[in-house]
This record gives C-alpha cells, sequence and structure tokens, in this order.
C-alpha cells in the first residue's frame, strides 16, 4: 500500500523534497514504514536515529493524530495514509522585565 512521507527543516534537505511516496506491506506499522524509509533513504539515519533507536525528539504524526514513542510499533497505517515527521523544536529566549 501507499503513504505519503512529509518532511521538514533538516529531513526535507535530506531527502530533497518535501513529500516522498512510500510502498509499505499491508498491515505495516508506523516503526515498520520508517524502518522502509530508512532503506530507502539511508542518509536519512544521521537524524532519525540515535544509539540506534527511533531518535525521541522527533515527532511523528499521522494524518491528524501524534503519535507518542510507545505507539510507533503498534499504530497499524492504511493506505493512502500521510505520515509527517517533525524535527526536534528549541525554546526560544524568555524575556522578562522587571
Amino acid at each position: 500500500m501507499r503513504i505519503t512521507i512529509k518532511s521538514f527543516a533538516a529531513l526535507r534537505e535530506l531527502l530533497g523534497s518535501p513529500t516522498l511516496d512510500l510502498n509499505v506491506k499491508d498491515q505495516a506499522t508506523l516503526f515498520d514504514a520508517i524502518n522502509e524509509l530508512l532503506s530507502k533513504k539511508p542518509i536519512l539515519e544521521q537524524e532519525l536515529l540515535k544509539d540506534g533507536n527511533i531518535n525521541p525528539y522527533y515527532t511523528f504524526i499521522v494524518n491528524d493524530k501524534k503519535l507518542m514513542s510507545d505507539e510507533l510499533k503498534t499504530h497499524v497505517l492504511k493506505s493512502n495514509d500521510i505520515v509527517f515527521i517533525l524535527p526536534p523544536t528549541g525554546g526560544g529566549k524568555l524575556m522578562i522585565e522587571i
């Protein structure tokens, strides 16, 4: 089945495109899809993997549902799902006037 990966920031640069259509097996989990993505685009490992595991600082959203890291291996994808991979974000500067 086909799903669409939408990437941002560093991942978009590494992919060379904001979107990528990916074929995965029926009943594939998000974890399966990430592994398939890494097998097709190994350059993404430097961003998506940390110590051999999925980088916990990335956010994964399937259609409109944000998935927690413990759901990556259990969330079963459906044909035409859109997977958003959001990079880590950092705070800004808090300005307080006294």
